[in-house]
């Protein structure tokens, strides 16, 4: 896990993960407080996914072997914000509009990115007044940011993206997924077109920039939470698009772990080797 003292420095980190600065005044260890933080993220993503029966099979299937082992080590803070960007979709969607003003504000106050994930998932139903409200506090909310976007944005100026082939795994498994969903609910191709065609804009975009490389994790996210509003969901071949979910799982698993082997004992955070916290001294 990064250093968290250092995340909360104040350089590029949005304004809502200073609350753990709290935990380093009483004076526990970084190390303590970033074990403390991907717990609570673990946590989190297990509730945001499993409100309703087919979340939870999405996030088993497609969501826990592509995401989560980097949302709950490094990836701290865009998976709590983009587990409550899921969260307060989803409660938009459910009418609970305080509760859905809440999770998009702390989703918001821990990563910047986390609007794109809340407009990607409810444009599909979103009202126009819901549209402005949200967009009046998303103003206010990069007004409140506005320095830490400056930092993030010229920090994605000067990193490139690792080599020619990244990008190409999240790639694949997002048209894999549109693959797969298109056959067995054509309805909602419309949707699902253009989250492809965003994936494939940011695939192109991440062959100069690292943030194409960020944006396409975030457009395959926005499409794994789409999964369950689809149609065949309900339908007699729901089996078999459930095979189909665990073998493009199965890839993204694949995918995932190729990284981490390639990148085993490199950077100030590696995936491998592995140890459990209580080995670490």
């Amino acid at each position: 896990m990064q250093n968290v003292s250092g995340n909360l420095s104040g350089y590029g980190v949005e304004f809502g993960f200073y609350i753990f600065k709290v935990f380093l005044y009483l004076g526990l260890s970084p190390r303590t407080v970033a074990l403390f933080i991907s717990g609570l993220v673990c946590v989190l993503a297990l509730f945001s996914f499993s409100r309703r029966r087919d979340d939870a099979i999405v996030f088993t299937f497609l969501v826990f072997p592509v995401f989560f082992y980097d949302m709950s080590m490094n990836g701290l803070r865009y998976g709590m914000a983009f587990c409550f960007a899921k969260l307060a979709a989803d409660y938009l969607d459910e009418k609970k509009l305080p509760l859905a003003v809440l999770f998009f504000v702390l989703a918001f106050s821990f990563h910047v990115s986390s609007l794109l994930v809340f407009v990607l998932l409810a444009i599909r139903k979103i009202s126009r007044n819901a549209l402005v409200a949200f967009g009046a506090l998303a103003l206010i909310g990069a007004a409140v940011s506005s320095d830490q976007i400056l930092l993030k944005m010229a920090a994605y100026e000067s990193l490139e993206s690792p080599d020619g082939l990244s990008g190409l795994a999240p790639l694949m498994i997002s048209i894999l997924i549109f693959m797969a969903s298109l056959f067995f609910s054509p309805k909602s191709y419309i949707y699902l077109t253009f989250l492809l065609v965003s994936e494939l804009s940011s695939f192109v975009l991440a062959k100069y920039s690292y943030a194409g490389l960020r944006l396409q994790f975030l457009i395959l996210f926005v499409m794994c939470c789409g999964v369950p509003a689809l149609d065949v969901m309900h339908a007699r071949r729901r089996p078999f698009f459930m095979l189909s979910l665990m073998l493009i799982g199965v890839v993204g698993f694949a995918a995932s772990m190729r990284n981490m082997v390639n990148g085993q004992g490199e950077g100030e955070s590696p995936f491998l080797p592995y140890h459990f916290f209580w080995e670490v001294k």
